[in-house]
């Protein structure tokens, strides 16, 4: 219960566009219907609504048939997809890879380029030659 309450205050203090991903082991709370059967699951879902998260995996994780594992962001635009890869040895978890989609960041050159466009291309080529 303490964990739960310490990640829901989390959620609130959550900058624009995060991603949170993990084993959230929220067993009682069905992601598709976004009903709950324990108050934790309920207040863990409502945290998720008050900070806008959305959760991206579709599909069970667990041999349980649940989804435990869980891909949240608060930016619908930095998630492509996320993948079911399989279980990795004798683990109980399915691995998950998602394509996180992000802007590409533009930045100035300080590199010197030598601009021509004026030059005396004749007297160049005298001179290389």
């Amino acid at each position: 219960m303490e964990n739960t309450t310490e990640l829901n205050k989390l959620f609130t203090s959550l900058k624009p566009n995060s991603i949170l991903s993990g084993d959230f082991n929220f067993s009682g709370l069905d992601w598709e219907s976004f009903n709950t059967t324990d108050k934790q699951s309920e207040d863990f879902l409502e945290a998720c609504n008050s900070s806008f998260l959305k959760q991206y995996v579709d599909f069970s994780t667990h041999i349980a048939g649940k989804t435990l594992d869980l891909l949240l962001s608060n930016n619908d635009d930095f998630v492509g997809s996320v993948t079911d890869v399989a279980r990795l040895g004798s683990s109980d978890h399915n691995m998950t890879l998602t394509e996180i989609l992000l802007p590409g960041i533009q930045s100035e050159s300080t590199e010197l380029i030598p601009d021509y466009t004026n030059s005396f291309w004749l007297r160049l080529l005298g001179r290389i030659r």
